[in-house]
């Protein structure tokens, strides 16, 4: 089978026109819940916090409209737990309330200093406004890594946001790099980026290939260090990882005070088409695609997320977040289904695992919640990038069977710790 190769996109990132409402959950990527602080019929600043918590790996969140609280509730988030949220009515003119720029040097700054910046102005301190929050931490409790690398490529075909957040601002980019580093202890900085985006960053460079599922973070780390770390937990402790976006943001928080408004987003379009946007946050999905162009029918798939690891979403005005790289709208004639059907043996999944995992024989006890037999044919060190559900002759939901069972694993891990 040919490895899936990425498009290159040379068109600017647009600027969607600002919506009138948003819905802003209180639980963001990387974030435990975070307590609202505002209320129904409050009047809210733009850049104002509406959302903190005192965890030290819960960044704050801030209100991209100047308006009023129109309702305290609850929904369902992505990842389909239930969250509180703010919905805010107003608009994004006028100035943006902001923190006192710090302009200290780098060097002359401590990193708890740099952690609690970051944890006012949003940034996640789990290492990402992006979906890379599980491979990096900044608690301050924790040994500093040897690595700290930002990806500015993206991991699966299609998305194109951080190449093109490299490419707007390389160096706040690598000003924020260099902040972060500070905030973790790490000892080398590193940035996995593009053979046509080296010159854009200076330092040490990892070169990744234009091929899924080489940039993914698992196979980027052991790159750079030589071994892969996936039975050992998350996040690993010798290499954390964030990405452009969560560096630009750093260094917008460190040097401008500016709090995370706005997302950066690849809308994907059909025929395989895509284009980079950057919308506030919580802004409704909807909005995003009509202002595009673009709606949402019967029988169409929505989801969040790249091609192959992406999360179908069942209510297309469900608001944009930190985590939400990729937002795609797939024609109701392009969905085939998955479907639970006996596993026919051709092997196709195990040729094209990258990590040599017998997959037809893991997912088969996975399917049917057999975890310690799963485990028994590496569950752990899957990857889920998603490429055995991609080639599946009998296209069994080959993903969903792994992350059910992962998940079954933590809780009984978290079971057996509460005992």
């Amino acid at each position: 089978m040919k490895r899936l190769t990425y498009k290159t996109l040379v068109s600017e990132i647009q600027e969607l026109p600002g919506a009138g409402r948003l819905v802003l959950p209180l639980l963001q990527v990387g974030s435990s819940p975070l307590e609202a602080c505002v209320g129904v019929g409050d009047e809210v600043a733009r850049g104002q916090c509406i959302g903190r918590a005192d965890t030290p790996e819960s960044a704050f969140l801030h209100s991209p409209l100047a308006g009023k609280v129109r309702a305290l509730s609850r929904a369902v988030t992505h990842e389909g737990t239930s969250a509180g949220t703010v919905e805010i009515e107003g608009d994004a003119a006028g100035e943006v309330e902001t923190l006192q720029p710090i302009q200290q040097d780098a060097a002359e700054l401590s990193a708890e200093t740099v952690r609690d910046r970051l944890r006012e102005a949003g940034v996640s301190p789990l290492g990402g406004n992006g979906k890379n929050a599980e491979y990096a931490s900044l608690r301050p409790d924790e040994e500093p890594p040897e690595i700290l690398m930002v990806l500015c490529a993206d991991e699966e075909p299609l998305l194109q946001t951080q190449r093109h957040v490299l490419r707007e601002a390389p160096e706040k980019v690598i000003e924020g790099a260099t902040l972060f580093q500070k905030a973790v202890g790490a000892k080398r900085l590193v940035f996995a980026v593009s053979g046509d985006q080296t010159n854009l960053v200076s330092g040490e460079t990892l070169v990744v290939e234009k091929k899924y599922p080489l940039r993914h973070p698992e196979i980027l780390m052991a790159r750079m260090t030589g071994r892969y770390r996936l039975t050992e937990g998350r996040p690993r402790k010798d290499v954390h990882l964030i990405n452009a976006e969560t560096a630009m943001a750093a260094c917008r928080a460190v040097r401008e005070g500016r709090p995370v408004l706005e997302k950066t987003v690849t809308v994907g379009q059909e025929g395989g088409l895509s284009v980079v946007v950057r919308v506030p946050l919580g802004t409704l999905f909807s909005q995003v695609f009509e202002n595009m162009g673009l709606k949402a029918e019967d029988g169409d798939r929505l989801f969040t997320g790249g091609p192959l690891r992406g999360v179908a979403q069942f209510d297309p005005e469900g608001p944009v977040t930190k985590g939400t790289d990729g937002l795609f709208l797939q024609k109701g004639r392009g969905v085939f289904c998955y479907e639970d059907v006996a596993c026919i043996g051709c092997g196709q999944c195990v040729k094209v695992c990258p990590m040599k995992i017998p997959v037809n024989m893991m997912t088969r006890n996975c399917e049917f919640g057999r975890i310690e037999e799963a485990l028994d044919y590496d569950l752990d060190s899957c990857i889920e990038c998603g490429l055995c559900a991609y080639v599946c002759t009998s296209r069994r939901p080959l993903l969903q069977y792994i992350q059910f069972a992962k998940k079954e694993q933590h809780k009984a891990e978290l079971a057996r710790q509460s005992a």
